[in-house]
């Protein structure tokens, strides 16, 4: 008997991890072909490769700034350490990111049949991790610090939910080092616990909070230099005007966007309120996680980010908090089938999209006429041959979805109309044409403008064909 049950179990993650193998594949198609706006992906993918033991906090040309000053992630030194065993390429860095959402699907697994839960029982939980919007679709917008955050954060929830310290407070540590937001985030969860005399939960709680949040606004500027305003503006807003603050954000939130991400958990929770004979010891439970993730819904409904990466954080606490208290078991069948149901509504979108690239080679909005062509993979790895040789005090003007496929380590590289500002000049142009690559943030007219003014200043054309204008000169005041 036990040996069928551990085949089942192997079956069930294998074939949960197969599925979870669906974004991935998307993202390796679409970036192989240079076919997704890959504007904040080349950051970390530069940051990641150019990180070594003398240069703990490299300069990122794609951004203009060191990667530090712009977001606190030190996790990103794991990336690179994996980078630097497994060889520099982009899915090498997307298969890293795989491995967050893998082990929360297999992490799910393992807190049920530790305690010999029946699959059965375990198997709405699983599938929600599979069918959870705020996760799928921050994977389709790789690379982030803030989706890998998830991992961690069930952990974190799922020890506060079992009244486990020393998990609790690892959990916190470590988070503080996905990105500088989580520092505010724990604040609340200090007071809480001393009030509750947890005395050490809170004090180690609120001591590791203070000291990552006075680093953030005072520490990282003084050692690292200016550092870019994320979380100051939201802080000053908030102590100047609260009753503005929080006007603006009832005026600009974008409601559709919110309800869209988080109506399949708004359902689960309040009805797991209806159903219970606990509501009091359900409201207790549930406290700290408000306490938690309040910040930082305020913190995203000031920005008005829901999107993108930013919902991971969320899915993390929320699957946690969903298969730690086994919020489905109290659930009679067909409540538990609308609940199921509305994560698959939710989820069907991103699948959708991931289909439409995988089978179709469709892709969406301004990247539809991406050109996937292994002519072109032919044009590019030549192009990545080229830039290898290319030293790093020249400097490259490239569009950004090319950059994934031909980045090497130590190169000075700037994106087309994106976040690296205006050089005084260039000296190598690697310019998608004829809609043969994601050219976002720029346009069409944009590269047309760009190609009538410099390729005159052109001192030699390495490539010029249906896919790619790739030349060397001193391309001064053209390139904008």
């Amino acid at each position: 008997m036990k040996k069928r049950i551990c085949r089942t179990d192997i079956t069930v993650a294998l074939g949960l991890l197969l599925l979870s193998l669906i974004p991935l594949a998307t993202n390796l198609k679409a970036l192989y072909f240079n076919c997704y706006n890959t504007m904040d992906f080349v950051i970390y993918q530069q940051a990641i490769y150019d990180i070594s033991p003398h240069n703990l906090n490299p300069f990122i040309s794609l951004r203009n700034i060191n990667i530090f000053n712009d977001h606190f992630d030190p996790i990103i030194y794991l990336a690179s350490i994996f980078t630097w065993i497994f060889g520099r390429g982009f899915i090498q860095l997307l298969v890293f990111e795989w491995f967050f959402y893998a082990a929360m699907i297999l992490s799910t697994l393992w807190i049920f049949r530790k305690e010999d839960v029946p699959l059965l029982t375990a198997l709405p939980y699983l599938l929600c991790v599979i069918m959870t919007k705020l996760i799928l679709y921050p994977i389709l917008y790789p690379i982030h610090p803030t989706t890998w955050s998830s991992l961690p954060l069930f952990w974190f929830t799922y020890f506060v939910l079992k009244n486990n310290q020393v998990g609790s407070v690892c959990c916190a540590l470590l988070l503080c080092f996905f990105r500088e937001s989580f520092a505010f985030a724990l604040f609340p969860l200090g007071p809480f616990y001393m009030i509750k005399r947890q005395w050490a939960l809170g004090a180690g709680v609120l001591v590791l909070s203070l000291f990552f949040i006075i680093f953030e606004l005072f520490g990282r500027e003084f050692l690292l230099g200016p550092i870019a305003d994320y979380g100051d503006s939201f802080i000053r807003s908030l102590l100047q005007n609260p009753i503005e603050f929080f006007k603006n954000i009832l005026q600009n939130l974008r409601y559709k966007a919110f309800f869209q991400f988080f109506y399949p958990f708004i359902f689960i929770f309040s009805y797991s309120f209806i159903v219970t004979k606990e509501k009091k010891l359900l409201a207790s439970q549930l406290l700290p996680i408000f306490l938690f993730i309040a910040p930082l819904l305020l913190l995203q409904a000031h920005k008005n980010l829901i999107t993108a990466h930013y919902g991971a954080p969320f899915a993390g606490v929320l699957l946690g908090a969903l298969g730690t208290l086994r919020l489905f078991d109290s659930f009679g069948p067909r409540a538990k089938v609308l609940g199921l149901l509305l994560f698959l509504a939710s989820s069907m979108g991103t699948y959708t999209k991931s289909l439409r690239i995988l089978a179709f080679s469709r892709f969406s909005s301004y990247e539809k006429k991406c050109q996937v062509s292994l002519e072109k993979v032919k044009s590019s790895k030549l192009v990545r041959e080229v830039v290898a040789s290319i030293p790093k005090d020249e400097t490259i003007l490239a569009t950004v979805g090319v950059i994934p496929f031909i980045l090497w380590p130590d190169k000075t590289i700037h994106q087309f109309r994106g976040l690296s500002g205006r050089a005084p000049s260039y000296d190598y142009l690697l310019i998608s044409v004829n809609n043969s690559g994601n050219i976002d943030p720029a346009k069409n007219h944009h590269v047309a403008k760009l190609l009538d003014r410099c390729r005159p200043l052109a001192q030699e054309v390495i490539m010029d064909n249906e896919y790619y204008f790739f030349a060397r000169g001193e391309f001064r005041n053209c390139a904008y």
